[in-house]
């Protein structure tokens, strides 16, 4: 069971919604912890994808390209993935689709398109114009309910970096989530290319 207990306030407007609407975003509901035997948990990707062992779709051989045989389970040690506090209970509008203009662009340079987005947000009337990227945790939580929810997968030829980063200092992405398994990668914020947006 998912601890949705104490749902915090719904921070979006009418203007919001009708706005994500027309940006194709979705408004998600996110958990920060799970009970399991009793027991609370929070919620990591480790622990997470666990779920997920077996497809709940049927449509995949694995949903996590972690758990093909050949596959280097590279962030099963990992901070980010292992430790809580990288997701919270919450709510949030998510774009489906990286944010046009955000590939091709060094990670900092990205970080100036969400300003950008934020600010066009705030000429359209929205009244929530808060922009971030996601952290891992939280774009694996959006993908797999989104896959399990609507039985489509999300980012399939692309990859999301998030705020997370890896012990290395590299900033971790998720996506390229097709008939392999969603996938969880790394790469150097100072590094550029067409498939690796926000």
């Amino acid at each position: 069971e998912f601890s949705l207990d104490t749902l915090p306030p719904f921070p979006y407007s009418e203007e919001d919604l009708q706005l994500a609407k027309q940006n194709g975003e979705m408004v998600v509901l996110r958990a920060g912890a799970f009970r399991f035997d009793g027991q609370n948990n929070p919620i990591t990707i480790i622990n997470f994808r666990d779920f997920f062992r077996v497809d709940p779709v049927g449509k995949l051989p694995t949903v996590f390209y972690s758990f093909r045989k050949d596959a280097n389970d590279w962030y099963a040690t990992q901070n980010f993935a292992t430790q809580p506090g990288e997701i919270q209970l919450g709510w949030s509008i998510v774009k489906k689709e990286l944010l046009p203009g955000s590939t091709n662009k060094k990670w900092q340079q990205q970080e100036d398109v969400l300003q950008a987005y934020g600010k066009e947000l705030a000429q359209k009337r929205a009244k929530n114009t808060q922009v971030r990227r996601r952290t891992a945790t939280e774009a694996v939580w959006d993908s797999l309910l989104y896959y399990t929810t609507n039985q489509e997968q999300l980012l399939p030829s692309v990859v999301d970096w998030t705020s997370s980063s890896a012990s290395d200092g590299y900033l971790v992405g998720v996506g390229y989530f097709v008939s392999n398994g969603l996938l969880v990668v790394r790469w150097d914020s100072d590094e550029a290319g067409p498939r690796i947006g926000v």
